[in-house]
């Protein structure tokens, strides 16, 4: 449940309905092997479209840090929900990179999962 926080004196208020965006970045599909999956980065705001932007970026440096992946150009796509996926997974959102090397004919992907979940905005960052 999202609380609302007034604050007279300053004539403003937020509402902390703050949500937590851990981005994993997969081994190939990214409904398959969660478990080998790594975490690469923790965004938090009051919904996807918010935090897109960071997360967007978060996505491109990893991709970008990766020693296989030295000098490629990196491209991200926006995360798109998963709720269209027959099996289940723990991930509510998915983003996909396409890395491009300038002397190959063909690009490659990496699939990063994006677990949704309600912030617990007492938790030590």
């Amino acid at each position: 449940m999202c609380q609302v926080i007034l604050n007279i004196e300053l004539d403003e208020g937020r509402t902390d309905c703050m949500k937590k965006y851990q981005i994993y970045r997969s081994l190939g599909n990214v409904a398959r092997d969660i478990g080998k999956h790594e975490l690469i980065g923790v965004e938090y705001d009051e919904d996807i479209h918010d935090a897109q932007a960071r997360i967007i970026k978060t996505i491109q440096i990893d991709a970008s840090e990766l020693p296989k992946y030295k000098g490629y150009e990196v491209a991200v796509y926006p995360p798109e929900n998963l709720d269209y996926l027959k099996r289940k997974t723990r991930y509510a959102y998915r983003a996909y990179t396409v890395l491009s090397n300038p002397n190959a004919p063909e690009g490659e992907g990496i699939d990063y999962g994006i677990v949704e979940t309600d912030a617990d905005l007492n938790e030590k960052i």
